[in-house]
């Protein structure tokens, strides 16, 4: 488990290398006249659309200054690769000549890879030039060339655009229930009520837990798989949740959220069956999350 789970940091750290020298390119300048898109103000757009060939589209929406991703789940985005989206509008163009004067198909363009959409915006994303490696562009009537690594990010997997914080911002946890306890706060002198009963709690550890809670994050967010991760096959069927395997969270508004724990053998692994999601949680932080006092810890699996 800790070896996969390092494989997994390796391979996030290789992508946000890729993002940092390919997508936001080190060096251009940010009005770059040869950019893909000249004067782009990407605090303008309120959505994202990326289409990929065989693949589900993903559609980001802003609402109130956050991103949200609406299809194919409905969940919180991860704000850095939003902004990695963005920045691929600002790429610098090495080469452009007209699209009407050329055949499309030469480029991969007549029937385009990958799409990505600005609010009314439409890149269109073709083949690679075979002396530079660069890839085809078409924005409007214009074909453009650049650095392929973009191509590359666009081409990940849809759940790695989603925030790895579990709950949603600005939601204020007022119950949640775990296997073994359950917290709930009085709506009318302010108190956490704890049942069943732990001695020797203080009010301190409650809001400590809750806090965890509150600003929990993933390590690796990923589809989930039936069996744990060790199977590695994609989930078939709907999720098999029970009172002993569940964390029900209810916040102020009303609003809930149930997390189904996957595997705790090592590291905590809970899933949103809803959305066919799950997130490793360091194994660290495991008791904290799953411990209240000083219970006997019982394996949920």
């Amino acid at each position: 488990m800790k070896s996969r789970l390092i494989l997994n940091l390796i391979l996030v750290s290789v992508v946000t290398i890729l993002v940092v020298f390919t997508i936001y390119e080190p060096g251009q300048k940010k009005n770059d006249k040869t950019a893909l898109i000249n004067n782009f103000d990407p605090q303008k757009i309120n959505t994202l659309v990326l289409e990929r060939g065989g693949s589900e589209v993903l559609i980001l929406k802003k609402k109130q200054s956050t991103w949200h991703i609406s299809k194919p789940f409905d969940l919180p985005a991860n704000d850095f690769q939003v902004n990695a989206l963005l920045s691929i509008a600002n790429n610098h163009s090495y080469s452009q000549f007209d699209a009407q004067q050329h055949d499309l198909d030469k480029f991969g363009l007549l029937t385009p890879r990958i799409g990505l959409r600005f609010d009314n915006q439409q890149l269109y994303f073709g083949g690679t030039d075979p002396l530079s490696f660069r890839r085809y562009v078409l924005v409007d009537n214009t074909i453009h060339l650049i650095n392929d690594g973009s191509y590359l990010y666009l081409s990940q997997d849809v759940t790695k655009f989603v925030s790895y914080k579990l709950l949603p911002d600005k939601k204020i946890i007022s119950k949640i229930q775990l296997p073994g306890f359950q917290l709930e706060k009085n709506s009318i002198n302010g108190r956490w009520q704890i049942q069943p009963k732990i001695n020797d709690l203080s009010a301190d550890d409650i809001n400590i837990f809750i806090e965890r809670w509150q600003h929990v994050q993933a390590l690796v967010v990923k589809p989930w798989l039936i069996n744990s991760v060790v199977a590695g096959e994609p989930l078939t069927g709907e999720p098999k949740e029970n009172s002993s395997n569940v964390i029900n969270i209810k916040f102020t508004d009303n609003s809930e959220l149930a997390l189904v724990i996957i595997d705790d053998k090592t590291d905590l692994i809970v899933g949103k069956s809803d959305s066919k999601i799950q997130y490793e949680i360091a194994e660290i932080n495991k008791n904290k999350l799953l411990q209240l006092g000083n219970p006997v810890w019982v394996k949920y699996n």
